[in-house]
């Protein structure tokens, strides 16, 4: 849920893992849990294509609600460009 639009080199064909989000840290820090977590690599082609949709829907999404849709530097966002919380997927998947 983490992952950033400045993450994403699609010219360069990069994706890079150095940042990390959890729901609370009472250290303000969102930081990897190492320097091994950060890494650069080509995203797979299916996953390069669902970025590029994304990219697409944010725009849609934007022009569609106006001054209501929330700027954001997170990918995941929902349709007010609000992001998701880091357990969002846990939370769907379990049914709470």
């Amino acid at each position: 849920m983490g992952l950033r639009w400045s993450a994403i080199d699609f010219e360069g064909n990069t994706l890079t893992v150095d940042h990390t989000v959890v729901q609370y840290r009472s250290d303000g820090k969102n930081r990897m849990k190492n320097k091994s977590s950060c890494r650069t690599m080509p995203p797979v082609p299916q996953y390069r294509e669902l970025l590029l949709r994304m990219q697409e829907r944010k725009a849609t999404c934007k022009e569609f609600c106006g001054n209501c849709y929330t700027e954001s530097e997170y990918i995941y966002v929902n349709e007010l460009g609000i992001p998701y919380k880091p357990n969002f997927v846990s939370t769907i998947s379990s049914g709470s």
